[in-house]
């Protein structure tokens, strides 16, 4: 037989073979078996919150910032004072438990401290069980502030018991009807007169409680500030005009400038944080 024939004879059984081994090494080589599809993430759901018990609770969170806010603005007075009928003393003072401040008492800033403090949860903090939306630690502060200047009827129109006894204020429903703070802002301005008179004093303080609720001021800034220095501002300074807009209420201005001026004014000289050591 021709040699090349036979060489060519040779190499094509040796293909075969080879070509069999294999076949035969892959049908018995172990099967992989897919991974069982990974099983689908299910985000677990927010625990929704209650905004009426959210806003309770840090209510007393908030509790030292609130009366830093009040102590700025009020100063300290150891002995009484006219105000409007009553009579003040403290951190405007004029309840203490259930009873008025009465003339010719005295008092200590920590007593004052902890009248104001008992104050705010007996007469203030029964009130926000009517706001129905979550509020912010610089809105409940702020409201806070305005319901110990003016009463927690006046702004929501309900008693401390519950029963509606007024219509409520503009700045209530704004902040129920989840108004913006610029919106809320402005219907601080609503309470501002006192013996039917416009009172400085009061828009001044009005302003302050609309700068905390915008978060423009906060009780950090507070306590660093002199105490009372709100009250050496103008109010042509504090407001876009020094007569009410068309509906009745003031624009404040909170551009760095005028918030700038109010934390620099001089006071009685001493810090909210100075005047709260004790």
């Amino acid at each position: 037989m021709n040699k090349k024939v036979l060489t060519a004879i040779i190499i094509a059984a040796l293909v075969i073979v080879c070509g069999v081994g294999y076949l035969l090494l892959k049908k018995d080589a172990p099967q992989q078996v897919p991974e069982p599809p990974a099983a689908p993430v299910v985000a677990e759901e927010p625990e929704e919150i209650d905004p009426v018990q959210y806003n309770l609770q840090q209510f007393d969170n908030c509790l030292e910032d609130i009366v830093t806010a009040i102590a700025y603005s009020s100063g300290f007075s150891e002995n009484t004072y006219v105000t409007g009928e009553r009579y003040a003393y403290g951190f405007s003072n004029t309840v203490v438990g259930r009873r008025l401040v009465r003339d010719g008492e005295t008092t200590v800033p920590k007593q004052a401290y902890e009248t104001t403090v008992n104050h705010l949860k007996d007469h203030v903090k029964p009130f926000f069980k009517h706001i129905k939306r979550q509020l912010t630690d610089c809105e409940i502060i702020a409201v806070a502030h305005f319901m110990y200047n003016v009463g927690g009827e006046r702004f929501s129109g309900y008693s401390e018991e519950g029963e509606q006894v007024c219509k409520p204020s503009k700045l209530f429903t704004a902040i129920n009807n989840n108004e913006s703070a610029e919106v809320c802002a402005r219907y601080f301005t609503g309470f501002r007169s006192a013996g039917g008179m416009i009172h400085e004093g009061l828009l001044k303080l009005r302003w302050l409680q609309a700068a905390i609720y915008t978060e423009t001021i906060t009780p950090q800034d507070l306590k660093t500030a002199n105490v009372v220095g709100i009250f050496g501002m103008n109010i042509a300074g504090l407001y876009e005009h020094r007569c009410p807009d068309k509906d009745g209420y003031y624009t404040p201005k909170f551009d760095a400038e005028t918030v700038s001026k109010v934390l620099e004014q001089k006071g009685i000289g001493i810090s909210t944080e100075e005047l709260l050591k004790f």
